[in-house]
C-alpha cells in the first residue's frame, strides 16, 4: 500500500521513482518489525504505544528518506511523504476487522 503512495508522490513531484520505492521498502522492512515488537512489549498500554510508535516511525522514516541522496528529498518533502505513507497504512489498519 505504501509503495503506491510513494509511486504517486514520485510521479507528481518528479522524484526518482526507483530510489524512493526501494528506500521505502527497505525502511519498512526495519520499522514494521520494530513497531510490532514495541507493541508486544508495551501491550498493556497499546493505544499509547501505537501512537508513540507511529510518530517515531513517521519521523524515523522521514529522516532516512531525506538522508538518501538519490531520493532528492529535502526534510519537508520527506516528512510529507512519510506522513502520507503512514497515514494510509494506519487508516487501513484501523478499517480492518479484528
Amino acid at each position: 500500500m505504501e509503495a503506491l503512495v510513494v509511486i504517486g508522490f514520485a510521479i507528481c513531484r518528479r522524484k526518482p521513482l526507483k530510489s524512493l520505492v526501494l528506500s521505502a521498502v527497505f525502511i519498512n522492512l526495519i520499522t514494521q518489525p520494530l513497531l510490532t515488537l514495541g507493541l508486544g512489549v508495551f501491550y498493556r498500554f497499546y493505544p499509547q504505544a501505537l501512537l508513540i510508535g507511529e510518530a517515531m516511525i513517521w519521523l524515523g522514516e522521514a529522516f532516512f528518506l531525506a538522508r538518501i541522496p538519490a531520493n532528492r528529498l529535502d526534510w519537508r518533502q520527506a516528512c510529507v511523504l512519510s506522513l502520507m505513507m503512514n497515514s494510509l497504512s494506519f487508516g487501513v489498519g484501523l478499517a480492518l476487522p479484528w
